[in-house]
């Protein structure tokens, strides 16, 4: 008589193989055409870790407005090339990527500063939600 595996002995040996009647391989090779098509849509091109791109198509890439791209150019802050002063800006992507690695990551929840409710007589400090009041007495 053959003894019956021990609960150990099925666990290490891990679940039964999929056979492959339970599905079609014609429906698997149709997935991984769709998949391919969609994959290569969304994986950069060869040598596009080196394209120059438009200061709109950089601020796509970084995700941030372009107005904010901006003021990064005009502080120095962020690595770009012009071909004359004052002319266009254009980013290379390997040195944004570097860029942004450089970069702090700040947790939100930690350094999010809360709403203040209220009257604020101090004008020097962060400014203050005010919260509306129920009005004049008459």
């Amino acid at each position: 008589m053959s003894e019956e595996p021990t609960e150990r002995e099925r666990v290490l040996k891990g679940p039964a193989p999929m056979t492959s009647t339970l599905v079609d391989p014609g429906a698997i090779e149709t997935l991984a055409e769709v998949l391919a098509g969609k994959l290569a849509e969304r994986l950069p091109r060869l040598g596009a870790e080196d394209a120059w791109m438009t200061s709109a198509e950089a601020a796509e890439y970084l995700a941030i407005p372009i107005s904010t791209l901006r003021k990064l150019t005009a502080a120095g802050s962020i690595p770009f090339s012009q071909d004359v002063a004052g002319g266009r800006c254009y980013f290379k992507r390997s040195e944004l990527d570097r860029w942004r690695e450089k970069m702090p990551r700040i947790d939100p929840k930690v350094h999010a500063e809360p709403i203040k409710w209220g009257h604020s007589e101090d004008k020097s400090g962060p400014a203050t939600l005010q919260r509306p009041g129920p009005g004049p007495r008459r």
